[in-house]
């Protein structure tokens, strides 16, 4: 339900047509909330709802009877961005939220100065408004003992785009108002200068560029996690979770500490000196959190995988005991022979979302070993804890995600990205220092860029086989975002191993250099680099 072509022109429909209509995801056009099919996981659901009561400068909501012109232009123009956006690009349904916080911020601007339509909206009233824009990023701005520090992060050309672009985009819809009968613009407001240029001139800090990640610091973190992992403490964690959620039917009306104690819980974190402070739950939900961002974290550093791809993952649970799983057979994880059969290859089976208009079923390769070895490469072994992390969860609760996170001692929901990137940061600042970080947070981004590079760094004759497996849609995609311009020279240069204070568990980029044999087999390598030459 992506594609423009499942769209219908509702904007230009008369208000007793659309009196009939429901939108995807089965709400009426004329509905106080307007709520569309999630497409993307790791997405909230508020991310594809409009909430059309927006407070305006007078204190009146926009759904109150004085505002219904008003109220009923917002939505053309909204649904007119969905059917032909300005950008060219097909849009997902998640970007009504965007639009929604640009546009509820123009209309409190425009009801303040006594306007509640867009006839008025010219090149002098768009003039004023991206003035107060300007003024409005200096205001978030604090001058403290000399230094200029922001209570925000500073507006950066991205950043600031949406809120010029808000006014193109009602003017775009100005026709479908027209024909509706409601005030429209008369004229260009951006009198032809497009929202980009207006907005680098408004931005207010250069965009930096996300850097790769040091050798140091990715040994440091990805360590860290693994021994997570494989600690004892993680088996005792999966063993007690899972006891939680079978004991719940036999303490029915039991408070849940109870349940916790009986599980084991409070004698583990007793043993563990564990501050529990925060109330029982909240301290074992927190060790639950850790597995599972530490798991997160080793799978996307070793292979560059999306928020939303980990997020979709999927394991459909057997009805056996989780300590009977076999790590080579996860239903999400399958192991195939290498070409000269000297290998055997474990690929995860998913899903990519962007810039798809569907959902994509895809696999990434995690790792090899030689046939007849027992070795699991660390993003299986990372699989592996969260498939019986969860497991008794998913047999009762009917759950068919792989990555989970516990809202309570009976439920537990699909991980957001928001929630994977707070764990994330909240693990990486214990291990690291700022300074080792080189001051910037390490985000999926940061993942996949390192991942890119390194792999490139060790043979540039690789780029084909990265670009496919970090499943971008072309290969200059890779080389334009991922490549250039640091690594056009000195291509080939050697990589310091990790210093000795490191101490790495395992020699990680020993793993990584291995790697480069895992692409070698990736489907549809021979075609991509036919294709790219």
């Amino acid at each position: 339900m992506t594609s423009r072509a499942f769209l219908i022109d509702y904007h230009n429909w008369s208000n007793e047509k659309l009196a009939t209509v429901t939108l995807p995801g089965g709400c009426t056009w004329f509905a106080e909330r307007w709520e569309f099919p999630r497409e993307t996981p790791g997405l909230a659901s508020a991310s594809y709802r409009v909430d059309w009561r927006c407070r305006l400068a007078d204190e009146t909501l926009l759904t109150d009877k004085p505002n219904e012109l008003l109220l009923d232009a917002c939505r053309r123009v909204v649904w007119c961005w969905l059917y032909e956006p300005s950008t060219g690009k097909t849009p997902k349904y998640n970007v009504v939220k965007i639009i929604e916080g640009k546009l509820f911020a123009f209309l409190r601007w425009l009801t303040g100065r006594g306007h509640y339509d867009f006839s008025q909206l010219n090149a002098d009233l768009a003039q004023k408004y991206i003035n107060y824009i300007a003024e409005w990023m200096i205001d978030e701005t604090d001058v403290v003992g000399g230094d200029l520090r922001s209570r925000r992060r500073p507006k950066v050309e991205s950043a600031v785009l949406g809120y010029v672009r808000i006014v193109h985009i009602i003017y775009n819809a100005k026709s479908a108002l027209a024909a509706a009968g409601l005030p429209f613009p008369g004229e260009d407001p951006l009198a032809g200068v497009t929202a980009g240029s207006i907005a680098k001139t408004l931005a207010i800090a250069e965009k930096r560029p996300i850097q790769e990640m040091s050798d140091r610091a990715f040994a440091k973190i990805v360590n860290h996690s693994y021994d997570v992992l494989t600690s004892e403490a993680s088996e005792i964690k999966i063993t007690l979770w899972n006891r939680v959620i079978e004991l719940c039917p036999s303490f029915n009306g039991t408070n849940e500490s109870e349940i916790l104690a009986e599980a084991g819980w409070t004698t583990f974190l007793r043993e563990k000196e564990i501050d529990v402070s925060c109330g029982l739950f909240n301290a074992v939900r927190n060790q639950i959190n850790e597995l599972i961002a530490s798991a997160a974290i080793v799978i996307q550093s070793l292979t560059a995988m999306r928020p939303s791809e980990l997020a979709g993952l999927i394991y459909c649970a057997n009805t056996e005991h989780y300590k009977s799983i076999d790590p080579e057979e996860l239903g999400c994880v399958r192991v195939t022979l290498s070409a000269d059969g000297l290998f055997e290859i474990f690929l995860l089976s998913g899903f990519v979302y962007k810039s798809r208009q569907t959902q994509e079923p895809v696999e990434w390769v995690l790792g090899l070993r030689p046939v007849g070895s027992s070795y699991l490469p660390p993003p299986v072994e990372a699989v592996y804890v969260v498939a019986r992390l969860f497991h008794s969860w998913r047999i009762v609760g009917k759950q068919t995600a792989l990555f989970l996170q516990p809202n309570s001692i009976t439920s537990a929901s699909e991980i957001l990205s928001d929630w994977m990137r707070g764990w994330q940061a909240r693990i990486v600042g214990e291990v690291c220092s700022d300074d080792e970080l080189n001051g910037q947070a390490i985000t999926p981004r940061v993942w996949r860029k390192s991942f890119a590079r390194y792999m490139f760094r060790y043979n540039a004759e690789l780029l084909p086989a990265i670009s496919n497996h970090l499943q971008h849609t072309s290969m200059a995609i890779t080389e334009r975002s991922y490549i250039k311009p640091a690594l056009r020279s000195g291509l080939m240069c050697s990589l310091q191993a990790p210093t000795s204070n490191t101490k790495p568990r395992r020699s990680w980029s020993g793993l990584l250099s291995r790697g480069f044999g895992w692409f070698a087999s990736s489907p549809g390598l021979e075609g991509r680099q036919q294709q790219h030459g």
